[in-house]
């Protein structure tokens, strides 16, 4: 298994530690961000993350939504977390722009499985269909 670079986004901070020391452990990278993010565009662009984990329940924005407008930028796989359960949530995150969906309290080797199996599919294919106007 080769090591990633993982961007995790929650203002759960037993989350955030609890994602960097286990992903550590697997050899991975892991860049944390508690806050609202102020300009997606340019964090990605610097951390070139192979791998997004965001969580649903954050005060600034829905983490749907906020998948959902970094999808706007990156290709890269996203893992949407939560500690509400599985239900509509689920369904919308993942037929909106999520390659996966994991509901706490959840096994470390689940996510890693999870991620591993997302980057090596390569899902590149959930950027937004760009339209051009005929003139």
């Amino acid at each position: 298994m080769e090591p990633k670079t993982i961007l995790a986004l929650s203002n759960d901070q037993v989350l955030l530690n609890f994602l960097q020391y286990n992903l550590e452990c697997y050899g991975h990278r892991i860049f944390t961000a508690r806050t609202q993010v102020q300009n997606p565009e340019k964090m990605l662009s610097r951390l070139n993350p192979d791998y997004l984990i965001i969580d649903i329940m954050m005060p600034w924005m829905d983490g749907i939504e906020l998948c959902l407008y970094m999808r706007q930028f990156t290709p890269v796989p996203i893992m949407l977390v939560t500690s509400w359960g599985a239900g509509k949530g689920r369904i919308r995150g993942l037929d909106m722009a999520a390659e996966g969906y994991l509901t706490a309290p959840f096994d470390i080797r689940s996510l890693v499985d999870q991620m591993d199996q997302a980057v090596q599919r390569g899902h590149s294919a959930r950027l937004p269909a760009k339209t051009t106007a005929k003139r």
